[in-house]
C-alpha cells in the first residue's frame, strides 16, 4: 500500500502509475507544493494543483520512497503527474496544462498563457544497487557499508560478521547457528559448507584455505579443490577437498566482498 510522504487533501495521488522492474512511479496531479525539481521541500509553499510525481523502489520485499518529483517551472493548475512513464532509471512526467507555448526541447519555460502542456524527463531517479547493497538496504535500511551494516560488524552477536551472513545466506539481524563440517577421508580433509547462490552469482569470493601454523601469511589454497554437492533453492552445499600430509592442518573459509 503506497502513499506519498507528504499526503495532502485532493492531491489525487494515484492519478497515474508506471512500473519498471522494482521501480514504481505514481502521479498526483492535484499536489500543491511549490518545490521544483527532485526532492525539494514538499511544504515550501502552495501552488494549487501544480502536481507531483513520486518514485518508489523495492529492495527485497520492502518499498521506500526514493524521489519526490516536481516540474522545473512549477505552476498553478499545470497538473504535473497527469501521466507518468518509467524505464530503468528514467522517468517521464506529463503536465497537460503547463502554460508555455514553447516548441521542441528545452524551450522558454517562463512564457505563460497558452495551456499548451509539457512533458519532463528525469534520469537517475531510481538507484542502481548491487545485490550486496540491496541486501544491506533490505536488512539495515541503507546500502552503505557503514555502522550496523558494515561488512565486518556482527550486528546480532552470533559470531558471524555481516559479510559472512550475506555469503552463507543467514539473517544478519537474527542470531544464527552456522556449522560447516570437517572430516578426514583417507589422505584428505573434506570441508563442507553452504553458500548463498545469489551472493556467489554476485561475484562474492569463497576460498577454503589451510595453514600448518596459523601464522599470518601462512594461509594458502594449494591443492584445494571444490565441488557442488547439491542446490536447494538459493543455497548450495559445497565440499572442499584438502590434501592432508603428516603435519597439522588448520582450515578456514575466506569470504571476500564482490
Amino acid at each position: 500500500y503506497l502513499n506519498a510522504g507528504n499526503t495532502g487533501e485532493y492531491d489525487y495521488f494515484g492519478t497515474s502509475v508506471a512500473v519498471s522492474g522494482d521501480t514504481v512511479v505514481v502521479g498526483a496531479l492535484g499536489e500543491d507544493g511549490s518545490a521544483t525539481g527532485v526532492n525539494g521541500a514538499p511544504q515550501a509553499g502552495r501552488v494549487g494543483d501544480s502536481g507531483a510525481a513520486y518514485v518508489f523502489v523495492r529492495i527485497g520485499t520492502a518499498w521506500t520512497q526514493q524521489a519526490y518529483l516536481k516540474a522545473s517551472n512549477t505552476g498553478r493548475e499545470d497538473y504535473f503527474g497527469y501521466a507518468v512513464a518509467a524505464s530503468g532509471d528514467t522517468v517521464v512526467v506529463g503536465a497537460y496544462r503547463e502554460d508555455s507555448p514553447a516548441t521542441g526541447v528545452n524551450g522558454n519555460q517562463a512564457d505563460d498563457g497558452a495551456k499548451a502542456g509539457a512533458a519532463y524527463i528525469f534520469t537517475g531517479v531510481s538507484p542502481v544497487l548491487t545485490l550486496l547493497e540491496g541486501w544491506r538496504q533490505l536488512h539495515f535500511g541503507s546500502p552503505a557499508n557503514s555502522g550496523d551494516a558494515a561488512d565486518d560488524f556482527d550486528s546480532d552477536g552470533d559470531g558471524l560478521v555481516n559479510l559472512l551472513e550475506w555469503a552463507v545466506g543467514t539473517y544478519p539481524r537474527q542470531p544464527n547457528l552456522y556449522q560447516p563440517e570437517l572430516v578426514r577421508n583417507g589422505a584428505n580433509l573434506e570441508f563442507t559448507y553452504t553458500r548463498s547462490l545469489p551472493a556467489f552469482n554476485a561475484w562474492t569470493g569463497y576460498a577454503v584455505e589451510w595453514s600448518e601454523t596459523l601464522a599470518a601469511g601462512s594461509w594458502q589454497t594449494t591443492g584445494v579443490t571444490q565441488s557442488v554437492l547439491s542446490t536447494a533453492g538459493d543455497v548450495q552445499t559445497v565440499r572442499a577437498t584438502v590434501p592432508m600430509d603428516t603435519g597439522r592442518r588448520y582450515l578456514r573459509l575466506s569470504v571476500t566482498a564482490p
